[in-house]
């Protein structure tokens, strides 16, 4: 099926393209699912646990700054997913949208977590990343690579990351990527697959 891409774009203003993939709950911290967290003290920032299987957007579960994502393209329900309800995203144009217009969602350390499940492994595949960022703004790039899981970490004109372990097409698989202000680690399945030290 070619290049997939898997991706939730937290921005106001860039659109980002994806490929036939299907993720299942989406969590901003340590839940199940697709997680960002500020730190281990801040607690969850944002959940789209995906269980709504209807409708063109996913809710954000805690209300804490109450941005749900809105369907953008082809993007349908499915009702298999691997707790419950799943999204797939259609190969070409799908994608969800997450407005952060006070980047509440990216903080500079920050934890990721998301099930994800891809047709294809190889190419790349974006899982979440945000595009809106200026000088002491950072952004994070959270997605696979040649079936690896990578995490970039960007704030100013460089940029980071980690980059390992292994993603299989056609299962299910819990991923999740961290940055602590020293170190980015990605994780596969709760096992810790890079790392790479930034001091």
């Amino acid at each position: 099926m070619g290049n997939q891409l898997l991706g939730v774009k937290i921005s106001e203003r860039r659109s980002m393209v994806t490929k036939r993939v299907l993720l299942s709950v989406l969590t901003f911290s340590v839940l199940i699912g697709f997680s960002m967290m500020q730190s281990a003290s801040a607690g969850i920032v944002g959940i789209w646990l995906m269980d709504e299987n209807k409708g063109k957007e996913i809710k954000e579960a805690t209300g804490a700054h109450k941005q749900n994502g809105a369907f953008v393209g082809g993007v349908e329900w499915e009702s298999d997913g691997k707790i419950g309800s799943a999204i797939r995203l259609d190969g070409s144009t799908g994608h969800i949208e997450v407005p952060d217009p006070d980047n509440h969602l990216t903080p500079k350390n920050i934890t990721l977590m998301a099930w994800i499940m891809l047709d294809d492994a190889s190419g790349t595949h974006s899982i979440l990343e945000q595009y809106d960022w200026a000088g002491s703004f950072g952004t994070h790039a959270f997605r696979t690579e040649g079936g690896q899981l990578q995490f970039w970490v960007i704030w100013g004109p460089a940029g980071e990351n980690a980059l390992g372990g292994q993603i299989n097409a056609g299962e299910w698989m819990h991923v999740a990527g961290s940055y602590d202000g020293e170190t980015i680690r990605t994780f596969i399945n709760h096992m810790g697959n890079a790392e790479t030290k930034l001091i």
